[in-house]
């Protein structure tokens, strides 16, 4: 049985370089990997993600391409808790999380995936896979400061993903340790949108939680109101969001789902592919 693989850089968790596509990690309940190292040798039947020959680059730095900065879209608003191609070049302080979410690829392709930083150049990369329909979804707590065990260094960071076939994708974001913390509105939402298919990734999330008075909530998934077959807890973060990453397996049953995550009931719908 397939598995889905959604990267987490975080503390014990470094970056995978099997691509056995393990089960999708939340953010609580993390296996421990051994740490990759940016000069780690690439295995040699998996080539490192670079920018592609058209594109400048220099031995310390791997650049993005120019993008539209989120706070000058005004079709996505700044406070949706996830990047995409399209969503991106937020800037993101202690106890907020990192979400990145990339489309457009193969079901089942294997996928290359860095770390780059504007000043430093890679400083992380690995190998993973999409899912089912064809995506990707990479996310990081940003640590309470740059010192901190499993930080990433402050300033202009972007990720960059390329498939088996040269797709490439890069998401660019800012880590700012000074940031104040600015709660996120109110309210709940999914990302892709549904419908889904068995064997993909679900990216959950709702907001206006008190992260000082309840720190964790719940997370409990029920499909065609039947018995609860997804229970787990998921930690609030400092602006108040508590984020779920669901993996949708593929013997899942299809139909009328409903996720409830803190007492706020999601409805979506899963297929089969």
């Amino acid at each position: 049985m397939k598995r889905i693989f959604a990267w987490a850089f975080l503390a014990a968790l470094a970056l995978l370089t099997a691509a056995c596509k393990p089960a999708v990690f939340s953010e609580i309940s993390l296996p421990e990997i051994p740490e990759v190292s940016a000069e780690a040798e690439t295995p040699p039947d998996s080539a490192p993600v670079s920018a592609p020959e058209s594109e400048p680059t220099t031995s310390a730095q791997a650049e993005a391409a120019p993008v539209q900065s989120i706070a000058d879209s005004e079709a996505i608003p700044p406070f949706l808790p996830y990047l995409t191609v399209d969503h991106q070049g937020y800037t993101y302080g202690p106890g907020e999380l990192v979400v990145a979410v990339f489309e457009g690829f193969s079901p089942w392709e294997d996928l290359s995936v860095n770390l780059t930083h504007s000043e430093q150049g890679i400083i992380k990369s690995g190998q993973a896979s999409s899912d089912e329909q064809g995506v990707f979804v990479v996310y990081h707590p940003v640590q309470a400061s740059p010192d901190a065990p499993n930080a990433h260094p402050a300033g202009e960071l972007t990720f960059r993903v390329r498939s088996s076939t040269g797709n490439t994708q890069a998401i660019r974001f800012t880590l700012d340790y000074t940031k104040a913390v600015t709660p996120v509105q109110a309210g709940c939402g999914m990302y892709p949108p549904p419908p889904r298919l068995t064997g993909t990734i679900q990216v959950i999330w709702c907001s206006g939680f008190d992260p000082a008075a309840n720190p964790v909530t719940t997370l409990q998934v029920m499909a065609n109101d039947a018995e609860i077959f997804r229970d787990d807890q998921v930690p609030v973060i400092s602006n108040g969001l508590a984020v779920y990453i669901l993996d949708i397996l593929e013997d899942d049953p299809p139909g009328q789902w409903s996720a409830n995550l803190g007492g706020q009931v999601i409805p979506f719908e899963v297929r089969s592919p």
